[in-house]
């Protein structure tokens, strides 16, 4: 029944899940990508940045670099992208 709903395995489905909450984070956070990869429940860093390049064809320090946050203080991706 999972796959009939997602189209993907619940392993699948969750490192989909882990790696996009990663990127909100390198969009919003400040913190390491040894600490994201911690926070979204990967046991290494090497593992975020396999299933990151996978998913997005970058790893996740140039993720950050493109989307990251400027200096200053950190705010929702959203109001970033609106401006507001």
């Amino acid at each position: 029944r999972f796959v009939a709903t997602t189209g993907l395995s619940p392993s699948a489905w969750l490192v989909r899940e882990r790696v996009h909450y990663a990127r909100d984070l390198l969009e919003t956070s400040r913190d390491s990508v040894d600490r994201i990869a911690e926070q979204c429940g990967f046991r290494t860093s090497a593992t975020l940045r396999h299933h990151f390049r996978l998913q997005f064809g970058v790893s996740p320090s140039r993720y950050r670099r493109q989307f990251g946050l400027a200096d200053g203080p950190a705010r929702p991706a959203r109001e970033r992208a609106t401006g507001g």
